[in-house]
């Protein structure tokens, strides 16, 4: 027993709950940019943030949900928006530490903390604290713990936490890769900038070392003039071509990591569109770049 639930009641409201959170982060993303999308950390149909936070509700406030009246409801509201917030802030910053990255950023709402809150956001959990303790979870203990018959609903909570395991796994290793992969892809687009920069001041250099070395020699003979600028246009060529072998190799490598990235549906592509805000603490500028190649392709 775990403060009055059973370890049965605690699964079963995990369950629900994340589900119950992932149909309203994709019907809120439907309405608000007018495309559906798998909305989450996982690939399946569950966000483990709503479960955690309304088992904490559920838990922690629970002398709260005995009585149904407005001082009740009011410190249930405030209760419940302080402490769903507190599972965002907390879960925010764990994943940025985790995966140097922001899923989520309020920095442009008014009243946020670090971005990772706002009042607006928390008002909204409280709304929803109460929503879910008066009306929908009195549905979801019945279909659950009720109707269910416990035989089946262990059966039921065995597939579904192992194929939540698996999915937890897998989607842990994918934001692995996206944030080595962007790492990796930034690199090599600095590298290429690089390089490109190099053969510049190098060539520009070699052009004014051989008008020297010509006013240098031009006194002596014509002739050895016109074997040194030859000489030294044949190492700018050598130049040129290494670097050129340099920066296909490169370009290889970026292509790949690109279609890693927008073309595998289920590794990073489907993060970027999950988390249309996702910003990293590295690498910003590429990930703008994928963000805004995946918008257009979506528009065409």
């Amino acid at each position: 027993m775990f403060s009055d639930y059973s370890f049965y009641q605690i699964a079963w409201y995990f369950t629900a709950y994340s589900f119950l959170g992932w149909c309203m982060e994709v019907a809120y993303c439907t309405v608000t940019s007018g495309k559906v999308v798998n909305r989450g950390f996982l690939n399946g149909p569950v966000c483990p943030i709503y479960g955690f936070g309304m088992l904490g509700i559920l838990v922690l406030l629970r002398p709260l949900l005995a009585v149904n009246t407005w001082p009740y409801n009011i410190a249930l509201f405030v209760c419940g928006a302080v402490l769903a917030s507190s599972v965002e802030l907390l879960v925010g910053w764990g994943m940025l530490k985790l995966f140097h990255a922001r899923w989520w950023d309020y920095s442009d709402w008014p009243f946020n903390l670090n971005g990772f809150i706002c009042l607006g956001i928390s008002l909204c959990w409280g709304g929803g604290t109460l929503v879910a303790c008066r009306i929908l979870h009195p549905l979801v203990h019945t279909l659950t713990i009720r109707l269910l018959p416990s035989a089946i609903g262990w059966w039921l909570l065995a597939i579904i936490y192992l194929l939540f395991a698996i999915d937890t796994v897998a989607s842990v290793l994918t934001a692995v890769h996206l944030d080595h992969d962007l790492e990796e892809l930034d690199r090599i687009t600095q590298r290429m900038e690089s390089l490109s920069e190099k053969l510049s001041t190098d060539l520009g250099t070699r052009a004014l070392e051989t008008d020297k070395r010509l006013d240098n020699v031009r006194l002596q003979a014509r002739l050895a003039s016109y074997e040194l600028r030859d000489a030294v246009e044949n190492a700018g060529d050598r130049l040129e071509d290494a670097t050129a072998e340099r920066r296909a190799a490169l370009e290889l490598r970026a292509k790949q990591l690109r279609s890693h990235l927008l073309d595998h549906r289920f590794g990073g592509r489907r993060l970027l569109r999950a988390f249309p805000r996702l910003n990293t603490t590295h690498s910003a500028r590429i990930l703008h770049q994928l963000q805004d190649e995946l918008e257009s392709r979506r528009r065409h």
